[in-house]
């Protein structure tokens, strides 16, 4: 439902359902849902379109938790950030004696100088580290066991398996999901929780109101939600494999629409942490080489730069082609999934948030 002030509310709710419908058309997707929300015209809106399932099955509603991916990353790089206001972490310091002796071993046995590589540069994606993630194997591993429980230290293990370093630490950028699976290590040493309820404490999800998000299999499911939209890769349905596959770090929180475009505002905003320099750190790109044809997004120590159609925006997208978005330069978040990795249109994701954000602009300039 779109709420805009005492304007008429018809054709901006038509222009938005017909921007998420056109997603929801690609027939290698499901459905979407999204929620746009933009406090400086009085607009929120949210909806949802197309099927609940690939081959048919009901509609989706706009309240469906989903399993958000690399989304997490935003809520795993703030509460690091969140440590370090507390003198926990130093950005700089090496992880060696941050992390577990079979974790700094295993590292160290696949070519690593774990007395080099730093906080920032697991924040930024310029450790050097190989992504589990990506390599040949593990995806047909996931889906051909899926009730397989990965640790942390599979995932380690299995990046050092693919190969040898990219490149020293520091000198270049390339986006490692085996970097934050170490990082929730870090953050479970540094505060002794496991790494969902540490998460929740430091970014204050409680305070923010974010009723709909949880750490899978680490929090218990909050009563009254609704089902877990379904989530393809490929032809295949991966909604009930074994949450261990991206739980660490990279991955690991389900949540909504709604809750994702809440926190992307008031993390953007810098009101998750105490102090704007923190912000500030938040928002450090570091200076390395960059393989745009690999990663087109920059990357910041604690943000995705994600466009907004012509603007940009900061928060950052998940494998499941989700997405939490914000533009202090409008006001407006926005929150989207497609339900399906790897879609036939592989810019579906960046052009549902820029037909999203261009309904807010055309009602922006229709206001002035």
């Amino acid at each position: 439902m779109a709420v805009i002030g005492n304007r008429s509310q018809g054709a901006t709710v038509a222009a938005l359902e017909r921007a998420l419908a056109l997603a929801a058309e690609d027939p290698n997707v499901p459905g979407a849902i999204a929620r746009v929300w933009a406090p400086r015209i009085g607009l929120d809106w949210s909806g949802a379109a197309g099927s609940g399932a690939l081959q048919g099955g009901g509609g989706l509603s706009a309240d469906q938790p989903f399993r958000i991916a690399s989304t997490t990353k935003i809520y795993v790089a703030a509460s690091v950030l969140r440590l370090m206001e507390t003198g926990k972490v130093d950005l700089q310091q090496p992880i060696v004696a941050l992390v577990r002796g079979e974790t700094a071993s295993a590292l160290k046995g696949g070519g690593y100088d774990v007395e080099r590589i730093t906080v920032a540069q697991l924040l930024n994606h310029t450790s050097g580290l190989l992504d589990h993630v990506q390599t040949p194997t593990y995806a047909g591993l996931v889906t051909g066991s899926p009730r397989r429980v990965w640790t942390r230290i599979d995932q380690v293990a299995h990046a050092m398996m693919a190969g040898r370093p990219l490149d020293i630490p520091g000198r270049t950028f390339r986006y490692s999901d085996t970097g934050y699976v170490i990082l929730g290590e870090i953050i479970e040493r540094l505060t002794g929780e496991p790494v969902g309820p540490a998460v929740r404490r430091l970014c204050g999800l409680d305070a923010l109101g974010l009723a709909s998000t949880y750490w899978e299999r680490l929090e218990a499911r909050p009563s009254g939600l609704a089902a877990n939209a379904r989530q393809y890769l490929n032809e295949i349905d991966c909604t009930d494999v074994d949450p261990s596959f991206d739980l660490h770090g990279g991955g690991g929180l389900v949540s909504t629409v709604g809750d994702m475009a809440t926190f992307a505002r008031a993390l953007v905003q810098g009101r998750v942490y105490e102090r704007p320099e923190t912000l500030a750190a938040a928002f450090v790109v570091p200076h390395a080489r960059r393989d745009t044809d690999a990663f087109p997004f920059l990357h910041a120590n604690g943000f995705m730069l994600f466009p907004m159609g012509r603007r940009p925006g900061w928060g950052h997208a998940g494998f499941w082609g989700c997405v939490a978005v914000y533009s202090p330069e409008l006001d407006v978040a926005v929150a989207a999934t497609i339900n399906r990795a790897r879609p036939s249109e592989p810019y579906l994701l960046p052009q549902l948030v820029a037909s999203l954000t261009g309904v807010v602009e055309d009602l922006s300039a229709a206001a002035i």
